[in-house]
């Protein structure tokens, strides 16, 4: 239950209004147990500060893992009517929701044992777009400034191999790709993952600032993929 109303809690809207179209649907649709849970947690969970929200939903990934698979459908119908609320879905939102599928599908960091498919980078080369891309626009709204922390990641790639990869403007369905695209490169050897992290650090890096969104990206690119995420990158700047 905990980790449910946890969960649920990451999601609300920082405005009144849209919060109590989300309280409403919870009322509503989810078990009255959680709801419970989510009234004892809320003062605490919603006056926490950006940087510790991720970290929480990373705890509470274990108690999500338990969850029966008809507990899991109602879960994912519930996240969806809270985010869709404001009629969007944020960034913010796709970290959460992330985080929640992987515990779905038994993906638990650290991984062990996950096959390689992909041995070398080549192979993944849309992969690397959608993913630097998104870390791209994730700190900047400024199209050309994106692009310049895109260059910049890219610029750390063997020269073949950064030519091949190419900047992709936001779009309707860039956190469908960026899902998928997550998916491959986990299977990805980790000398290939090592090149990602390296491209991405270097994205970030580019103006000397983490910007909140940056920093929660990264956050889950290195989840999803096993890979150590540095503790500069923790908390934004």
């Amino acid at each position: 239950l905990g980790a449910c109303a946890v969960t649920y809690l990451l999601l609300f809207d920082e405005g009144r209004a849209i919060q109590q179209v989300q309280l409403d649907s919870l009322r509503a649709k989810a078990d009255p147990l959680v709801v419970k849970e989510c009234q004892r947690l809320a003062q605490t969970i919603q006056g926490l500060p950006s940087h510790q929200r991720l970290p929480l939903m990373e705890l509470a990934m274990p108690g999500l893992r338990q969850l029966s698979p008809g507990q899991r459908t109602q879960m994912k119908e519930m996240m969806t009517a809270l985010i869709l609320a404001d009629s969007e879905v944020s960034l913010y939102e796709f970290c959460i929701r992330t985080y929640a599928e992987n515990a779905f599908s038994g993906m638990m960091a650290p991984a062990r044992g996950t096959r390689v498919k992909h041995a070398k980078l080549r192979g993944l080369v849309n992969d690397f777009s959608e993913v630097l891309s998104a870390l791209a626009h994730a700190g900047h709204d400024v199209v050309s400034e994106a692009q310049e922390a895109f260059d910049a990641g890219r610029a750390t790639l063997p020269l073949a191999l950064s030519k091949l990869i190419q900047f992709e403007p936001p779009g309707d369905r860039e956190f469908v790709r960026l899902s998928r695209a997550m998916g491959r490169l986990r299977a990805a050897a980790p000398s290939v993952k090592e090149q990602l992290l390296g491209a991405c650090i270097a994205s970030v890096m580019r103006d000397d600032l983490i910007s909140a969104g940056e920093a929660n990206l990264l956050r889950v690119i290195c989840f999803s993929l096993s890979i150590p995420l540095p503790p500069r990158f923790s908390a934004p700047d």
